[in-house]
């Protein structure tokens, strides 16, 4: 009868394993969790990017977070150097001056003193741009406006002392400042200006040839604290040039 039956239907199969699923390939990152860094398989490139100097600042994240493994596979694609102290938004900052705001100089170690005496706080990873704008949005209005005379002054002299804590004119930008601080259409014309327009004013040439778009020199802000230091230090009134 056995016989008989397998005659007729054939020996039965046995049950074969399925085989495992293959990853399509453009959903491995969602199998394999996080993209990681392989700084062996890709070759940093230059970035370009300058750092505070060290040896004279310490700095402390007192809400450190530890950099994404997606943050140091990014920054290693750019080519940017970590620093081993870097926190989460350390390395946001890095990002973020490499790609969107091509922020690569450091900061102006009087600049950063200055910060500092002012207690703003800031990333140690920070750049020219960054300080400035963070330094802007931190002061108060009465400083924000002897800053901004003081950072013109800086512009249009030809002046390099960077802190305006030490500036031995500290007195008169602030003599400055108690002259329009109540006044409101200097106040909201000072308002137009993020803290990296105060680099330079105006269209600038420089020296290989391109022209470079500083701080707006048709505000009221401008006209009226332009005029203010060309009577107090006889300052010229534009600067076209570095």
């Amino acid at each position: 009868m056995r016989k008989l039956l397998r005659k007729l239907f054939g020996k039965k199969k046995s049950k074969s394993e399925p085989k495992p699923t293959s990853i399509p390939t453009k959903h491995k990152r969602d199998y394999e969790g996080t993209l990681r860094p392989t700084p062996g398989k890709i070759q940093p490139k230059l970035s370009g990017l300058e750092f505070i100097d060290f040896d004279n600042y310490s700095f402390k994240d007192t809400n450190f977070q530890t950099p994404t493994d997606r943050q140091l596979a990014y920054a290693t694609k750019l080519g940017i150097p970590i620093p081993d102290w870097a926190s989460k938004s350390d390395v946001s900052v890095l990002i973020t001056r490499f790609v969107e705001d091509k922020d690569f100089s450091a900061p102006n170690p009087d600049l950063v003193d200055f910060a500092n005496m002012k207690q703003i706080s800031f990333s140690g990873c920070a750049g020219k741009k960054y300080l400035y704008n963070t330094v802007f949005d931190n002061l108060s209005d009465y400083d924000k406006v002897a800053f901004f005379a003081f950072s013109l002054y800086r512009w249009l002299s030809g002046n390099r002392h960077g802190n305006l804590e030490t500036s031995p004119l500290k007195a008169t930008f602030y003599e400055f400042a108690n002259t329009v601080i109540e006044d409101t259409s200097f106040m909201n014309s000072l308002k137009r200006y993020k803290g990296s327009d105060l680099r330079i004013f105006g269209k600038v040439n420089t020296p290989s040839g391109h022209i470079v778009d500083g701080g707006s020199t048709q505000t009221i802000a401008y006209k009226k604290t332009s005029t203010f230091l060309q009577a107090a230090f006889n300052t010229p009134l534009k600067r076209s040039s570095f």
